[in-house]
């Protein structure tokens, strides 16, 4: 059934008491024929279109309905992934940028990956971001100024860390291409092996979210299905503001005027990294990124078709290294803890310093 249109009059005769809207279909003759919900969940292009209006936590639950469940999820999330990648670097360069990630055990995080999972954003130009945060493990940052040197990011900035990365971090660098010098790449090196202070330590909870070659991660998921900005130590700086009130984000400095339990997002509550509690991960395939020319659906980007019915979309493999390192794995075992302030003031939360009982750190 290639064309589908909704029928404005239908025959008095019709039962609709027997019928669920998710059964009705019209064909292109105007007849009424009734498909299960069992057939139209297997025709594929029709499963991505509905993903393509879901939020994020229920793409990932499509993840775990069953094995095409989780192959159409990964197919959206790539997609949205080469999309947002796409004005940083050519088609070919995506892979040997993720190989470089994978090799030196980095990880993107703050904006980029948070509009991943904030799929209410529509990507424009006015929403679309326009830089690359990469964390990085120390000794690897000249790795990665020879790296980019290679892909075309030459024009360098020194810039010293953020402060609020002042205890985690030693130096960072931001880098331009000059054919398309609004796009910027900003590497920050750590003080240890891992990159989990420089992230733990950002200043707004958005940028705890993180994208590594082998998983996703959001480390504050209720915060970001609500579309929700908190900025840490009673802090939002105001280069996120305006950004923030771009995307109709509700962003606060205090949890003062919440409603509702903060729940893990809690800034007086210390938080651990061990067993990644209260954290949304998701194992996503890196090396399936789309290459070869893509097809719209909607406004998601997939592979074209080969298959005889044209309903299976086909990914071709990019030269990416099988991965040897596992980020959930090495997340969950680290020995790191944070909060995202000193007190809370929420009413509502039992954690709350408004209480005879203090909260005890």
């Amino acid at each position: 059934m290639d064309h589908l249109h909704i029928c404005s009059s239908l025959s008095p005769e019709l039962d609709l008491q027997t019928i669920s809207p998710l059964e009705t279909l019209v064909s292109t003759n105007g007849q009424i024929s009734v498909m299960s919900s069992t057939s139209l969940y297997k025709h594929n292009v029709c499963m991505l279109i509905v993903l393509e209006y879901c939020s994020w936590t229920s793409i990932v639950a499509m993840c775990h309905v069953d094995r095409a469940g989780r192959k159409r999820a990964q197919i959206l999330i790539r997609a949205r992934i080469a999309n947002l990648m796409k004005p940083f670097f050519p088609v070919k360069a995506r892979a040997s940028f993720f190989s470089m990630l994978l090799s030196t055990k980095g990880a993107i995080y703050g904006h980029l990956p948070w509009c991943l999972f904030s799929t209410f954003i529509k990507l424009d130009g006015e929403t679309r971001p326009h830089n690359i945060d990469v964390a990085v493990p120390k000794d690897s940052l000249e790795k990665w100024a020879d790296y980019l040197d290679d892909v075309g990011y030459y024009i360098q900035e020194d810039i010293e860390p953020l402060h609020c990365h002042r205890n985690a971090a030693d130096l960072s660098i931001r880098r331009r291409c000059p054919m398309n010098a609004k796009f910027t790449i900003t590497v920050t090196q750590s003080l240890t092996d891992s990159v989990l202070p420089i992230i733990l330590s950002s200043d707004v909870t958005t940028y705890m979210s993180v994208i590594t070659a082998s998983h996703l991660f959001s480390f504050y998921p209720r915060l970001t299905a609500s579309a929700t900005a908190l900025g840490c130590f009673d802090q939002l700086p105001a280069r996120h503001g305006f950004t923030y009130c771009r995307l109709s984000v509700f962003h606060t400095s205090s949890t003062e005027h919440w409603t509702e339990p903060c729940g893990e997002a809690c800034p007086a509550k210390w938080r651990l990294t061990r067993g990644l509690p209260g954290v949304g991960v998701l194992q996503w395939e890196c090396s399936m990124l789309p290459q070869r020319k893509q097809c719209h659906i909607g406004s998601v980007q997939v592979e074209p078709t080969n298959s005889q019915d044209g309903k299976t979309v086909d990914l071709l493999q990019l030269r990416v290294p099988s991965l040897t390192t596992d980020a959930s794995e090495e997340f969950r075992t680290s020995m790191f803890k944070w909060r995202t302030g000193s007190q809370c003031l929420n009413e509502a939360c039992v954690y709350n310093n408004l209480r005879v009982s203090v909260f005890r750190n």
